[in-house]
């Protein structure tokens, strides 16, 4: 019997965990583009009806995550990269603006104890990286940074919109954190961040966060052209020459900079 990719559930709001237990299988990578996603598998590992199972699936086709279809059932949806490198453009532009507001923000200063400890924490992490764990350690922790920098921000609302748009990237920024090369990059754009809201340098925290954010965009990227040749085929046999469509987002995003 093959283990559980699934936490074991209590039974208080089951449709809502459920959700979140397939949701987060996905996000670990558990679950893979364009796997077919049963019903009575989903239930008989998680150990509930197939009622929640299939609300869940339902809110999560709602979101985008996942294909229904009458005669093929449930699967996860594949991302293509110009999606992906779309969804960047507009993170990048969120956590910017993010970081900008907490640079701001008088109350930051609050704060600065937890985001300290968090990038301490990340180094101490990279040094002694190895292993599936690791990776899902130094994810923890790049969410937690980012968690309390849209928090310091004052805006209630940007955390939302950040949790909304990276649902179905998520999964391929996995791959990002297997690399030594985005690791270091990571720390050094944290660091560099940490100490322009230290300093109350909003233009300086905003320049960098939205850079970090496009530099892990071609290195997700990357990635996912080495595990998706043919969904980059398809782009390309679209018409679309902007190819990973990498200098038609940057673009935009230069000019969105000058705006702020």
């Amino acid at each position: 019997m093959k283990p559980s990719r699934f936490s074991t559930l209590d039974c208080s709001g089951l449709t809502q965990r459920v959700y979140n237990a397939i949701l987060a299988a996905i996000h670990q990578g558990r679950i893979h583009a364009g796997e077919k996603l049963v019903i009575e598998e989903i239930a008989r590992e998680l150990g509930v009806s197939r009622t929640p199972v299939r609300e869940a699936l339902g809110a999560l086709a709602a979101e985008g995550l996942v294909e229904l279809s009458a005669h093929k059932g449930a699967r996860l949806k594949e991302i293509t990269p110009d999606h992906l490198s779309d969804a960047y453009e507009i993170h990048a532009l969120l956590e910017g603006y993010a970081a900008e507001r907490a640079a701001r923000n008088t109350r930051t200063v609050e704060l600065l104890p937890r985001l300290r400890a968090n990038v301490e924490a990340l180094a101490q992490a990279i040094e002694h990286s190895e292993g599936t764990d690791s990776v899902e350690h130094l994810m923890v922790l790049n969410d937690e940074f980012h968690a309390i920098i849209h928090e310091a921000s004052g805006n209630r609302v940007v955390g939302e919109l950040v949790a909304h748009l990276t649902n179905r990237p998520r999964a391929y920024g996995r791959s990002y954190w297997d690399s030594a090369e985005a690791q270091r990059q990571s720390l050094a754009a944290h660091t560099e961040i940490l100490a322009a809201i230290a300093a109350h340098d909003a233009k300086q925290a905003g320049e960098v966060m939205r850079r970090h954010m496009l530099r892990s965009r071609e290195l997700v990227l990357e990635r996912l052209r080495q595990n998706l040749p043919h969904t980059l085929h398809e782009d390309n046999e679209g018409g679309d020459s902007r190819g990973d469509g990498q200098s038609r987002a940057d673009d935009k995003l230069v000019r969105a900079e000058a705006e702020v």
